[in-house]
């Protein structure tokens, strides 16, 4: 395959590192906004080309994007864009619904007037994007963060990539078949009400039945034949709203 993206050149700091991390964030973006769809593959020697970096920050960028779950990348060989795929959708979602609860429960307690501000604005123009998926993916992206901002920073950070990997899974759900949006706005509109009167437990309880739901969802309309069965597990060890 030809990458048909453009070169990066050097870093300004002419560091191998860096180079990495600018290479690593521009495939990443490639690779979640469905530029490089799942299954792909290229040649290393070919991507360091296109791109004008030298194999080694690529080889760092490429095992950056492995650990991620991103890419799968053959020493000096070729590499591949990682298949979406029920498992891995199960394993996204169980880990959402183990660890985002906990964000929102201390977000919920240490909120600002700035939170709430963004969060009412967002919900609206969600609302009003909810049939353009181009629109709408980065709102509802920075939604989902904004529920977990008081958190730890490498605790938010951790379920910023998770989140991100979700994000694969809605671009294959909106290319095949739209879904009703009414209890997904309620139910936005449920969690940020619980975050409002500082409810943690009924914010993360709300929130890990959300996710659960939206798991259940996408698992029926893309592999019908499938379940997330890890995703449940987590689910029922949760309290419920």
């Amino acid at each position: 395959m030809t990458v048909t993206v453009g070169p990066l050149g050097e870093s300004a700091d002419g560091s191998d590192s860096s180079v990495a991390r600018r290479v690593q964030s521009h495939l990443r973006t490639l690779v979640l906004n469905g530029t490089l769809p799942p299954g792909v593959e290229f040649s290393q020697v070919e991507l360091a080309r296109t791109l004008g970096v030298s194999r080694t920050p690529l080889r760092e960028a490429l095992r950056m994007l492995e650990e991620e779950g991103l890419v799968e990348a053959e020493q000096n060989r070729k590499a591949r864009i990682s298949a979406c795929g029920p498992a891995e959708l199960d394993a996204v979602y169980a880990a959402r619904v183990s660890m985002e609860p906990v964000g929102v429960a201390i977000t919920a307690q240490l909120r600002g007037s700035e939170q709430l501000t963004e969060l009412d604005a967002l919900l609206g123009a969600m609302e009003a994007a909810s049939d353009d998926p181009v629109a709408y993916q980065p709102l509802h992206r920075r939604y989902h963060q904004l529920l977990i901002s008081c958190a730890p920073p490498l605790f938010q950070q951790t379920l910023c990539a998770q989140q991100d990997r979700a994000e694969r899974y809605w671009r294959l759900l909106n290319i095949a078949e739209a879904v009703p949006h009414t209890r997904r706005d309620r139910e936005h509109r449920e969690i940020v009400e619980a975050v409002r009167e500082r409810d943690s437990g009924r914010a993360a309880a709300l929130l890990a039945q959300h996710l659960a739901r939206t798991a259940m969802t996408l698992i029926t309309q893309i592999w019908p034949e499938d379940d997330v069965p890890a995703t449940r597990a987590a689910l029922r060890l949760r309290p419920m709203a």
